[in-house]
């Protein structure tokens, strides 16, 4: 089988500046590709409208994850035969947002032929969100992590980890991060352990970090996945986080210490439990986030399951749905 992919973002490498799109794209394309698939990507730099259209025509199956190409396919009457993955954050937040912000690509106004004729990839959805004809097309895909190359360094003993980290970017502001400020101030660290924070920062240095990391301090508001929080118990590291993070899209099964509050007084509860025994749980809740991880989060999974997928949308591209003539 031949697959086309229009990726979000071009993929990147684990040298390259944090980025979710980067990492979602590389992620897929390697499940793509070890699912035994022959595979083309093309991302929004490298498209052009004239020569994808004879490209497509060479593949078995077009799957377009990224809105603009997305968009200039529907301009000249092309549907992908597969839309996704999308990693929306539950849509209330998006309202709540200071300033109004929306949910783009705006799905909602597309053609009802899509609904027909695309299968379409998610992470997790809310019905309501949707028209009922594209209930029956959407397919559930958790998305996945690196486990083969993120893993626990055992060189580093749990007693001679010494950072309570927070990453993200302190100028978004579902990312909260006025809460880990004020924990910082308010909460004394015993010596052996020193506050770190990581904001801007590139991939490879973040997980390099993580080899030393006691503790993860996970203040967002809401998460479409959370690369970082999944990535940090893939190395075996304990995040405080609030239970609400994925809204009514929360993963089955998920560890770490999560906190039936997003408050100041519920992490500075939480991060005084945890300094109290603080090799006891990394030992104990690491190992549980990582065993959760590497269960429901791989390559290998993702891999079996756009295999799937592709094989469903190839046999439906053998007897597509007919054409409704409407009465005149």
């Amino acid at each position: 089988m031949k697959v086309l992919y229009y990726c979000l973002r071009k993929p990147g490498d684990l040298h390259g500046r944090l980025s979710g799109p980067r990492r979602s794209s590389r992620i897929i394309c390697k499940a793509i590709q070890q699912a035994g698939i022959q595979l083309t990507i093309i991302d929004k730099e490298s498209y052009s409208s004239a020569y994808c259209a004879s490209l497509e025509q060479e593949h078995d199956i077009v799957h377009t994850d990224n809105p603009d190409i997305l968009s200039d396919q529907l301009k000249r009457s092309f549907i992908p035969d597969v839309i996704g993955a999308r990693n929306w954050a539950p849509s209330k937040y998006y309202r709540d947002f200071p300033g109004g912000f929306f949910q783009y690509p705006g799905y909602e106004h597309a053609p009802d032929k899509l609904y027909d004729d695309a299968i379409w990839i998610r992470n997790s959805f809310q019905e309501e969100e949707f028209k009922p004809a594209l209930l029956k097309k959407i397919r559930i895909v958790q998305p996945a992590i690196e486990i083969d190359e993120i893993y626990p360094n055992e060189n580093v003993k749990p007693e001679e980890k010494k950072y309570i980290l927070w990453a993200g970017n302190k100028e978004r502001w579902e990312k909260n991060w006025h809460i880990m400020d004020q924990l910082m101030r308010s909460v004394e660290l015993p010596s052996n352990y020193e506050w770190l924070i990581l904001n801007n920062y590139e991939e490879q240095d973040y997980l390099n970090i993580l080899d030393h990391t006691a503790l993860m301090i996970y203040t967002s508001q809401f998460e479409s996945f959370g690369f970082q929080l999944f990535e940090a118990w893939a190395k075996a590291i304990p995040v405080i986080y609030p239970a609400s993070l994925w809204g009514k899209m929360g993963f089955n099964g998920c560890g770490g210490i999560p906190l039936s509050a997003n408050s100041l007084e519920a992490y500075q509860v939480a991060l005084k439990a945890f300094l109290a025994k603080p090799v006891a749980a990394q030992e104990i809740v690491g190992k549980q986030s990582r065993d959760i991880v590497c269960r429901d989060f791989s390559i290998a999974r993702l891999s079996r399951e756009l295999k799937i997928i592709y094989h469903q949308a190839f046999i439906s591209k053998q007897s597509p749905s007919p054409i409704t003539i409407p009465n005149s």
